[in-house]
């Protein structure tokens, strides 16, 4: 008898009525930004008919590059933000005024400034940061935790979210999103924009490492299997798909 095994889920829970009109987590490859989508694949000057040499491919043609920008979900920023990051010694936020005035202090807020006291951020960055409730919560099957990252690869945005490692088998509970804007940015990150890519991922009670010779056989295959094909040898021989609905 055939055994199919249900894939384990994630699941995201809404902790705030705004959730209802705020974009929905999704899957992170629905998460493309347009410029991504607008790098050409191979060289300017490969022509559709040519062959494709080595190394004449873009990073759109990467795998690796894009799983990391696919892989898990995604978590979007659930209001219009304003941010005034011009001066060093103030950072100025704003939310529309409904929602202000109906939880103050809720949905976005500054962290004291001593709570990130010795995190070097880098001078390109406001000092002071800023706490994004989410209005999801995550929950993932026992013995799953999940990786909070800033969305991977996307330095075009005009903050930087800190990343954390969450036991959301256990803890679902409230939580922020803490960020920090880029220094002279001055206007309103839109709602909708991603804010945080989430990996779930099982845990295992204990890794071990060592330094090892390499493994000649494995090394030889993966030579053996570039060397076959002008391009897209990483994707045809070794790739593995993974899926997140």
């Amino acid at each position: 008898m055939f055994n199919f095994k249900e894939p384990p889920e994630i699941q995201f829970e809404i902790n705030d009525s705004l959730a209802h009109g705020a974009k929905q987590p999704t899957p992170a490859s629905k998460a493309r930004p347009q410029w991504w989508k607008q790098i050409q694949p191979y060289h300017p000057d490969i022509k559709n008919d040519d062959y494709v040499e080595a190394g004449s491919g873009t990073i759109r043609t990467c795998p690796a590059i894009t799983d990391i920008q696919d892989f898990g979900y995604m978590i979007y920023l659930p209001f219009d933000l304003y941010v005034d990051a011009t001066d060093r010694n103030e950072l100025k936020l704003a939310i529309p005024p409904r929602l202000a005035e109906e939880k103050p202090g809720y949905y976005v807020g500054h962290h004291f400034a001593w709570q990130v006291e010795g995190f070097k951020i880098g001078e390109e960055f406001h000092p002071q940061h800023i706490k994004v409730n989410p209005v999801f919560g995550v929950s993932t099957p026992k013995g799953y935790s999940a990786l909070m990252m800033h969305p991977a690869n996307r330095t075009d945005l005009p903050f930087r979210a800190m990343d954390s490692l969450v036991d959301t088998d256990t803890y679902t509970a409230f939580w922020t999103v803490i960020i920090f804007v880029k220094m002279g940015f001055k206007g309103v990150i839109e709602a909708g924009t991603p804010i945080l890519q989430v990996i779930p991922f099982k845990r295992e009670e204990v890794w071990n490492s060592k330094v090892v010779p390499k493994n000649e056989e494995k090394w030889n295959r993966n030579w053996n299997g570039i060397k076959v094909k002008f391009y897209r040898t990483y994707k045809n021989f070794f790739w593995v798909r993974k899926r997140f609905n």
